[in-house]
Order: structure tokens, then C-alpha cells, then sequence
């Protein structure tokens, strides 16, 4: 099973799986940069707490399960895994 369908069988399940990693400690993060005033999720999930203690996402690896990604964001897709997996098995990465 690759790693792309693992995420995927989560995701259907409900079930999200967090794998803590240990990580030099990042610089901390500007609350009033434009990327966390515009972003939602932000506040919804109190990321601004672990900002504070200097968290910044560096080195961290996310799974995407989305159907309204678009493929010309090259700076996303330039990015994705080797090991994903595409539901539309015709298309590739960064294909509309």
C-alpha cells in the first residue's frame, strides 16, 4: 500500500494521524505576516499559540485530499510527494 493510499484510507476513515518529529527549533513567527491574517484555519485551530512558542512549520510533511486543487500552482505541485496518489488515475500531477 503506498503512502498516498494510506492517506487516502485515513481520510475516508475519519481518522487523522499526527506523527510528531523532532526538529531544530525555527525562528518565531511574525503573527502579522499576511499569510496567517488571511488564512481561516489560522484562528480555527489556535495555530497562533504554537507560533508564540516558535513553531513555523519548517520540515513538516502534509497530506492534501482535495478536489479543488488547481494545477497551476507550481509552487504546490512543484513540491508534491513521488509517493502521492491522483484519484483520476489518466492525469498527472499538476494536469487539469
Amino acid at each position: 500500500m503506498t503512502i498516498g493510499r494510506v492517506v487516502l484510507a485515513l481520510a475516508a476513515a475519519g481518522t487523522l494521524a499526527v506523527a510528531a518529529v523532532a526538529a531544530p527549533k525555527p525562528k518565531p513567527v511574525d503573527p502579522r505576516k499576511l499569510e496567517l491574517l488571511l488564512s481561516w484555519g489560522i484562528a480555527h485551530l489556535d495555530a497562533q499559540r504554537v507560533y508564540r512558542k516558535g513553531a513555523a512549520g519548517e520540515g513538516v510533511v502534509i497530506a492534501m485530499v482535495d478536489t479543488g486543487v488547481s494545477g497551476d500552482r507550481k509552487k504546490l505541485f512543484a513540491r508534491v510527494s513521488p509517493y502521492s496518489t491522483d484519484l483520476v488515475p489518466t492525469r498527472v500531477h499538476g494536469e487539469e
